[in-house]
């Protein structure tokens, strides 16, 4: 077995202040994706990183990050034949910036899950993903990457952010979100993808699948009205793409969920 994923959880939220300090390292090696800046040690030199940026530790190499502000990472325990990873390309042991980071959240949370459910055929998953992961890190690396914005632009799409996620069923294209920020659709997105590493529409879409989650087990309301109320033309596309990011279509999350607070 060329590879060995013993944990990972994506999108992972920690507290403000939040500080790992492993002067001897991790017996296994380490992969991080950071959603903001951190203050990170790597190679004995320390420095402030941009948002998304991405460092994997080899076993025993010392680790240091804090984050002076809640912190939302992706991370990964794992153990590779070295010759394996080398063939990758990807750096170790120092900070570096895929152009684009979408695609990364989405394989931690697809090895995540079958890490976790203990389906058939999840180690063959797993294997799958970690190569796909680690090869869309090399293809993102040699890519071009976006053109940096100011802090005030920054802070202006983080305030679009804040209210697309929390009004998800009134944004259904680029050209409403666009139109929100006063910029063309083209503009927008490539702004919105340089702020937050990922696409404006995959970020609506992970907000209408969450708010569809708190929906699911808050209430009994019928599949397609939770669908209309969050901005879906038809309950079968609401379907599709709850089915493709949670791994359940809906009503079996929702059955699932009012198991386990029968359980408790």
């Amino acid at each position: 077995m060329k590879t060995t994923v013993y944990s990972a959880r994506h999108a992972y939220p920690e507290r403000e202040g939040f500080t790992i300090d492993r002067k001897n390292g991790h017996p296994q090696y380490t992969f991080l994706h950071f959603f903001n800046p951190v203050e990170i040690e790597t190679g004995g030199k320390r420095e402030k990183t941009f948002r998304h940026a991405c460092v994997i530790y080899t076993p025993s190499e010392p680790q240091y990050f804090k984050s002076e502000v809640p912190l939302v990472h992706d991370w990964m325990h794992f153990f590779c034949e070295e010759e394996y990873l080398s063939s990758f390309g990807v750096p170790l042991n120092e900070v570096f910036y895929p152009a684009g980071t979408d695609f990364i959240t989405a394989r931690i949370k697809r090895i995540e899950y079958e890490l976790y459910s203990f389906a058939w055929g999840g180690e063959i998953v797993v294997n799958s993903e970690f190569a796909e992961l680690f090869v869309d890190l090399k293809r993102a690396c040699s890519e071009k990457k976006a053109d940096p914005v100011n802090r005030e632009t920054e802070e202006r799409f983080s305030y679009l952010r804040r209210k697309f996620f929390s009004e998800p069923s009134k944004y259904g294209t680029i050209a409403e979100m666009a139109n929100e920020a006063g910029l063309s659709p083209s503009r927008f997105f490539t702004v919105y993808r340089s702020v937050f590493g990922t696409s404006p529409i995959n970020d609506l879409i992970a907000a209408r699948i969450e708010a569809a989650k708190n929906l699911l087990l808050a209430g009994d309301d019928k599949i397609e009205s939770i669908a209309y109320f969050l901005g879906y033309e038809n309950a079968a596309h609401f379907i599709r793409q709850f089915k493709k990011a949670v791994g359940v279509p809906p009503g079996e999350y929702r059955k699932a969920g009012i198991a386990e607070r029968r359980r408790d």
